[in-house]
């Protein structure tokens, strides 16, 4: 065993006060290394709601297209052309791995068109100006909603 006197004591005394400094100054940063994570998270899922309601809204321009460029076609007024069905089979093999392109669903892109397209060319914007970054606020409005509830109507 080493000498016991009483620079060895001081030190292990400094040595213990060293350790308890530390570990006070260790859960200060855990502390602020944590409510920097949360800030981190929230920021991030804030981000996720703004793109999930970008790709909405890009969803419902695409069904209000779909739905005009049916409305002008009347593709579907030919008796016996199943133009739903072939309509919808030929976009699934066009792009599989889109979801949306059922028979009905196009359908309701149509009747989507239809109760709001009124509303739409009475704006003072071309219905084609839909895409464009300035969309009028009804519009706007209306592409807030999630598809779902359009369908209910």
């Amino acid at each position: 065993m080493g000498p016991k006197g009483p620079a060895t004591i001081k030190t292990r005394i400094w040595m213990i006060k060293r350790y308890i400094n530390m570990s006070k100054t260790i859960s200060i940063i855990d502390k602020e290394y944590k409510q920097w994570v949360k800030g981190l998270v929230m920021r991030y899922r804030k981000s996720q709601i703004r793109a999930a309601v970008k790709v909405n809204t890009e969803q419902l321009l695409f069904n209000l297209s779909l739905g005009k460029d049916i409305a002008e076609r009347q593709e579907e007024n030919k008796y016996g052309s199943r133009f739903y069905a072939s309509l919808s089979r030929d976009l699934k093999e066009e792009i599989p791995d889109v979801e949306g392109l059922s028979e009905s669903n196009i359908r309701y892109c149509k009747r989507f068109y239809l109760l709001y397209c009124q509303t739409i060319e009475n704006l003072p914007q071309l219905v084609e100006e839909l895409e464009s970054k300035n969309l009028p606020q009804v519009v706007e409005e209306l592409c807030s909603i999630p598809w779902g509830h359009h369908r209910l109507k």
